[in-house]
């Protein structure tokens, strides 16, 4: 146990409280309305987190990555869903290793999937969920007769069992109001309703119907016949989600500790820049906030008068408006990134802090070699 404040910054801070409320209020929910949730650790990398959500009732575990998932196997999680498909050679090898380590499901969209899966040769079935575009336009087919076709060609496959279908709702980030984010969970909703009772209607078992998105699944979930949530950003938080009105800045777990480099007349410097925040500005390319994070003291009052409203690099820069405090060189601050996820994924480690001077380092594990 140390203080983070003896540490070169930027440094990736977790608040240990904030952290376990978020886990267990979703667990919660999800537990209250009878689904099962399976979250995605894109957001945090970390094993230690996964563990706790686990401990509070997580069914399984959802991955972005190949990588992702064989290194959470590795660290003995047993059930993966990796919503990505898995093309290449090189995946494919490294999926039949994850499945003699842990059960396996992963995500189609496209026969072409299929001969790629099918090649691998396991001993047993590979599950599979067949992803359903239910309006961000990225991967996956929307309800309809080639969802059906799909589900029927798994459904003769002698080395794949279809486990059913899955969408995520990734459009939401650009939602203006409250009820812009009702429509787009509630349309969520019916695709992977639809695409479900459509598969069904051909005779062929569609177990799990699976939404996901952290400003979406406390709506789409609840629709009669989906089963499971697989939110990810809940457990961090983030500028995006309070932009949203779907969090508030004391739901933020996750924040960058810095330090105050240089202060000049009209602006300041932070040791924080793009290699510590990002420069999302809104997931998915919609701007939805003024700058790159919210301010916070170091312990953790919030400071609405500062703007980082340029990155390089290394540097963050915030303007100085007549009248407002000049900060002293030396000073720390705490900012609250507009993106946890990829933030996060900056660091190999992250700092637990129990409370504002003690904590433990936990190392971040499955990001890209």
């Amino acid at each position: 146990m140390n203080s983070c404040f003896n540490r070169i910054t930027p440094v990736a801070l977790v608040d240990s409280k904030i952290l376990g409320r978020n886990i267990r209020d979703a667990a919660s929910f999800a537990e209250h309305h009878g689904l099962s949730l399976r979250p995605h650790i894109k957001t945090h990398k970390c094993p230690n987190i996964a563990c706790l959500q686990r401990d509070a009732g997580a069914a399984g575990i959802t991955c972005a990555t190949i990588d992702e998932a064989i290194e959470f196997a590795e660290a003995g999680f047993q059930d993966i869903f990796i919503a990505y498909p898995i093309v290449g050679g090189p995946k494919c090898d490294v999926l039949k290793k994850l499945c003699r380590l842990a059960t396996v499901i992963v995500s189609i969209d496209n026969p072409g999937h299929l001969s790629i899966l099918e090649s691998i040769g396991l001993p047993e079935p590979l599950k599979v969920r067949i992803e359903i575009d239910s309006g961000h336009h990225r991967c996956g087919l929307p309800p309809g007769p080639s969802v059906v076709e799909l589900a029927r060609i798994v459904s003769k496959s002698a080395f794949l069992a279809l486990d059913g279908v899955f969408t995520h709702a990734g459009h939401v980030y650009a939602s203006k109001t409250p009820a812009e984010i009702r429509s787009v969970s509630e349309s969520e909703g019916r695709a992977v309703i639809d695409a479900a009772r459509m598969i069904r209607e051909a005779g062929i078992r569609c177990p799990n119907v699976s939404v996901g998105s952290t400003p979406t699944w406390r709506i789409s979930a609840l629709m009669p016949g989906v089963t499971e949530a697989r939110p990810g950003n809940y457990v961090y938080n983030d500028a995006i989600q309070i932009g949203l009105g779907v969090a508030r800045p004391e739901d933020c777990a996750f924040t960058v500790l810095t330090t105050v480099v240089a202060v000049y007349g009209d602006h300041f410097v932070v040791d924080a820049g793009s290699k510590a925040l990002g420069l999302d500005k809104g997931a998915h390319g919609v701007e939805l906030l003024r700058g790159y994070g919210i301010f916070l003291t170091a312990d953790g009052t919030l400071v609405n008068e500062w703007i980082i409203t340029r990155l390089s690099e290394e540097h963050g820069i915030v303007p100085l408006e007549p009248g407002t405090t000049h900060p002293r060189i030396g000073d720390r601050f705490r900012i609250i990134p507009n993106h946890s996820c990829a933030s996060a994924n900056m660091y190999s480690s992250i700092y637990m802090m129990a409370d504002a001077e003690t904590g433990a380092i936990q190392p971040l594990i499955g990001r890209h070699r």
